[in-house]
């Protein structure tokens, strides 16, 4: 299996980065920011809207895991004195156009594991530019959806 490399690897989040920006204002899913970037900035920041229903400790169905990493990109935002609204607003979609990114890499390994993988085989390559072709992992692929 081929792993990619360093420049191949920041083209893909350039491009689920601009993704990400080009789709910054277009809402898909409420729970995009009511179970994600709502939960981790009243973690970092104190303050923001009561949690939702599933997350009082009577019910406790949403677990902090998702939320954490998030939170902690806000907190290190807020330490810089970084956390302008909008650069608050595109932390979700910036650090989850990384884990976009993973995910066309993830999909040409595995498409390399499982049909072979030499040096001569393009399944791998196939498999990412189908990943890269997606428009649903264009439009939704960074967003914050647990």
């Amino acid at each position: 299996m081929r792993s990619p490399t360093p420049a191949a690897c920041l083209a893909l989040y350039t491009l689920r980065a601009g993704c990400a920006w080009a789709c910054a204002s277009a809402a898909f899913a409420p729970d995009e920011y009511w179970q994600a970037a709502e939960p981790a900035h009243r973690l970092a920041f104190g303050y923001g809207t009561e949690p939702t229903w599933e997350w009082r400790p009577d019910v406790a169905l949403r677990s902090h895991a998702f939320v954490l990493p998030l939170a902690a990109v806000y907190r290190a935002l807020s330490l810089l004195h970084l956390d302008a609204p909008l650069v608050v607003r595109l932390a979700p979609r910036l650090l989850f156009a990384g884990a976009a990114a993973a995910s066309d890499v993830a999909a040409g390994a595995l498409a390399d594991a499982h049909l072979g993988g030499g040096a001569k085989c393009i399944a791998g390559d196939l498999a990412t530019l189908a990943s890269l072709l997606s428009w649903m992992q264009a439009y939704a692929g960074s967003r914050s959806l647990a």
